[in-house]
């Protein structure tokens, strides 16, 4: 990492770090990179629930991840359906029923129950006008107002609250004030890093990387390094459906092990050996895509449960890890 006055900050769940002596790629390499295809600094797949909605940053208060001059790419699938309720459209994908909404619609004139997209600044408001979401994806798209904002998404239906299921998103940013160095290219063009490996996270006992009953250090600051979920479900108890790595999409409340993230969701820790606690607990899912440690310290990367009650917890979350020096 360059030399120069360094400010750290707590950004969509992670430290990060920006500073006067470093080199930012801008937006122009930012699309640059979004058209190759190369590796993004935020990669991440949110749910937009039917009866719900949902949001990128996948938070309990999202920030404003989106920053002028960033590029990002929205990825959907046909394969995640909403039910939109009896005597409705049945179960349809992002697009909806093809049929323009009318006035008693959310989003009149956008395809009745179909996903929309808003773009909000925290805590200015809106940005914009909504946008059905099948016209936003699989295109790189630079974000040029002056306002950072994040993503907040809606379904077009005049009564959600007796809708099911939901739709899966794939959010890739690059970012336009991103760091440069040799070890953020390696990560970028998906090289072979430095060390790496798989981990499984139980949704009874957790994981950690490196493995073992009290692991070494592996991540030292400067390094890049990439925590990709790559799949599986955990089951939260007898007869509960299972969820993904974000749990329910639920802020856990107070007596919780991670007041504010997700309820049954995956949590990340980064932890010094021997010294403690590195930062805030985090999502483990918001971790794909390219990010620098910004810590002082080398840590180990352990996993937890964001459940109350995990012994009858079944299954595990599958993650990849990759660092480059």
């Amino acid at each position: 990492m360059s030399r120069g006055f360094v400010v750290a900050l707590l950004f969509a769940g992670c430290l990060v770090v920006t500073s006067e002596g470093a080199a930012h790629a801008g937006t122009v390499e930012a699309m640059n990179r979004c058209t190759a295809n190369q590796v993004p600094d935020i990669d991440t797949t949110i749910t937009v629930r039917g009866n719900g909605g949902g949001s990128f940053p996948a938070e309990a208060v999202p920030s404003n991840v989106i920053e002028p001059g960033d590029v990002f790419y929205i990825i959907t699938t046909e394969t995640t359906k909403v039910s939109t309720g009896s005597g409705a459209a049945g179960d349809v994908g992002p697009g909806g029923n093809g049929v323009a909404a009318p006035t008693s619609f959310p989003y009149p004139g956008l395809s009745k129950y179909s996903a929309v997209l808003r773009f909000n600044n925290n805590p200015a408001g809106w940005v914009g006008s909504p946008v059905q979401v099948t016209t936003q994806r699989s295109r790189c798209i630079r974000w040029d107002s002056s306002w950072p904002v994040r993503m907040l998404f809606g379904v077009n239906d005049d009564n959600p609250g007796d809708n099911g299921g939901g739709w899966d998103f794939r959010i890739l940013v690059q970012k336009a004030n991103a760091v440069t160095s040799p070890a953020m290219e390696g990560c970028r063009l998906a090289r072979t890093p430095t060390t790496g490996g798989f981990v499984r996270v139980s949704g009874s006992g957790g994981g950690g990387f490196p493995s073992g009953s009290d692991p070494g250090n592996v991540l030292n600051p400067g390094d890049v390094f990439s925590v990709g979920y790559l799949s599986g479900n955990v089951g939260t108890g007898f007869g509960s459906p299972g969820v993904g790595a974000y749990g329910n999409g639920i802020p856990a409340p107070g007596g919780w092990p991670y007041p504010g993230l997700f309820q049954y969701s995956a949590v990340l820790r980064f932890n010094n050996n021997p010294g403690g606690w590195v930062g805030a607990p985090a999502h483990a899912a918001a971790f794909g895509g390219c990010h620098v440690w910004s810590g002082a310290l080398p840590v180990r990367l352990l996993f937890g449960v964001n459940d109350t009650n995990t012994w009858d917890n079944s299954g595990y979350w599958e993650f990849a890890i990759r660092i480059y020096r």
